[in-house]
């Protein structure tokens, strides 16, 4: 629930009934909005949803020994949260600007309640691959059984009210057409991918592990743009960013310098962190990738193979970083790397 409010106290009074139909209307207003980019989506209080994470959390949270710790995590598809629990996190709380990240998460969470691992699978994925992804006019071909309404009636039941009481108003905005919904309101996916990234899909057994392991944590959700985090009250063993450094600095869209997100994550942010409590700074996609080199033989023969991706910034605030296979897989077969930064509050750093 929002802000803290347990689902067993929870009743749809009419404050989150108003809210929700404020939610559901400013998310069509965004559906209908002039200019649209499927690229370049703009992040809002009622932005698009990703159905699957982007990042290969698999290579990087089972690392970071979370277990039993209590975390900060970018709500974003609810996959950080979904591979917390698998790794054994107990306490969560989620952030995000986006308010429709709450709601796809409570979707995915009630759809794991529910349903069998491969009707979870091809309920959220639009399309098998990236490729057919990215060229999203496939995605019909592919899969038409994402975001099925006669799937989604099988666990609808399983939602917090005032989620489902949002999904209820787009199925009927949309006409019960599941493919329309999800084309409206969300950022495609592929199944491929969302296994690979995912801990607790890369199998059947994982995921039934995952479904025993949810009814047993707490989880809290706020709306926050990330310079409001230090606002909390709260302190964290770890703090999850998943790529935001990307749209906050180094977009053409960011709003504050790398110097002054380094100076937000030392003197702000770093407070919230226990004693050795860590942040995931940043997410780079392609930070080491092949290096094709133009010139003279000579030149081509000494030449590394490898190009690194050097972030100045971020260096003077990682303390560790993790190399993590690449997103797409024909970079993974030439050993191309995504590159997760950690910053580390101990006192000896």
């Amino acid at each position: 629930m929002w802000l803290d409010v347990k689902e067993s106290e929870f009743m749809l009074n009419d404050e989150i009934k108003n809210k929700v139909l404020t939610d559901y209307q400013e998310t069509i207003k965004f559906v209908n909005r002039n200019s649209k980019s499927l690229m370049h989506p703009t992040f809002s209080h009622h932005s698009s949803m990703y159905t699957f994470t982007t990042e290969i959390l698999s290579g990087y949270i089972n690392k970071l020994g979370l277990r039993d710790k209590n975390v900060l995590t970018v709500t974003a598809s609810g996959d950080q949260i979904l591979n917390l629990v698998f790794n054994d996190v107990k306490n969560i709380d989620g952030f995000d600007v986006n308010t429709n990240a709450y709601y796809i998460t409570q979707l995915k969470i009630a759809a794991l309640k529910s349903l069998p691992y491969e009707e979870f699978i091809n309920y959220f994925s639009a399309c098998k691959s990236f490729e057919d992804a990215v060229f999203v006019e496939k995605k019909v071909e592919n899969n038409s059984d994402v975001f099925a309404y006669n799937v989604y009636q099988k666990f609808s039941d399983k939602l917090p009210e005032d989620a489902k009481y949002y999904w209820d108003l787009l199925y009927k905005e949309f006409n019960y057409d599941g493919l329309n919904l999800h084309d409206s309101v969300c950022i495609p996916s592929d199944k491929d991918t969302a296994i690979f990234a995912n801990d607790y899909l890369k199998n059947a057994t994982n995921y039934e592990i995952l479904k025993q392991k949810i009814n047993n944590v707490n989880i809290n959700y706020y709306v926050k743009d990330i310079l409001q985090l230090h606002t909390l009250s709260k302190k964290y063993d770890g703090i999850l960013l998943s790529n935001i450094y990307d749209y906050v600095v180094s977009d053409w869209y960011g709003v504050i310098s790398a110097e002054d997100f380094n100076s937000y994550v030392q003197n702000k942010l770093s407070n919230l962190l226990n004693e050795n409590g860590t942040i995931q700074l940043a997410y780079k996609y392609h930070y080491k990738t092949k290096n094709v080199v133009y010139g003279s033989t000579l030149k081509k023969l000494f030449a590394s193979k490898y190009k690194i991706d050097v972030n100045e910034s971020l260096n003077k605030l990682s303390y560790k970083k993790i190399l993590v296979p690449s997103l797409i897989e024909e970079y993974r077969k030439n050993k191309e790397m995504d590159c997760v930064y950690l910053y580390n509050n101990s006192k000896k750093r």
